[in-house]
């Protein structure tokens, strides 16, 4: 078996196979397991995927125009995060947004690495909108709250 190409992932097929029997004969059983089967029809669903777009794209409408200075992004052309541009070092602003608000980002700078000099993550955090709706609001206002106090 191959593994599937479909969708953004590759499936990883397993497969159990038989040892060679002694008495000459030459035999190779592969098993299609209980994993495999879940995920053809995984796979083969697209109506979670289209959920899970409208759900995003319900986020992202309620998320962008919230956001206020000194924060700055964009609408993703593809993807699920935003890259918020900070007005402090992204790795304090992250510590400190966590510490104060109790909202976890991610710092771009480490998501990146630094080549001759410049790292293209540097004061940018990563927000997932994978929460629902009212705590990606909740967050947002967080976000707005902390960012004017710097």
């Amino acid at each position: 078996m191959s593994p599937s190409t479909r969708g953004p992932a590759a499936v990883i097929w397993i497969t159990t196979v038989a040892p060679v029997p002694t008495d000459g004969a030459e035999s190779t059983i592969a098993f299609v397991t209980t994993m495999q089967h879940a995920s053809i029809a995984a796979w083969r669903d697209e109506a979670h995927v289209r959920d899970n777009r409208r759900q995003y794209a319900e986020k992202y409408r309620l998320v962008l125009p919230c956001l206020q200075a000194p924060l700055r992004t964009f609408m993703p052309q593809g993807g699920f995060y935003l890259w918020i541009t900070t007005p402090i070092d992204d790795t304090e602003f992250t510590r400190a947004l966590y510490r104060e608000y109790n909202v976890l980002v991610l710092p771009g700078s480490v998501l990146a690495r630094d080549v001759n000099g410049e790292n293209p993550g540097k004061d940018h955090v990563r927000v997932a909108l994978v929460a629902p709706l009212a705590e990606c609001a909740e967050a947002v206002e967080r976000l707005n709250r902390f960012a004017k106090q710097l």
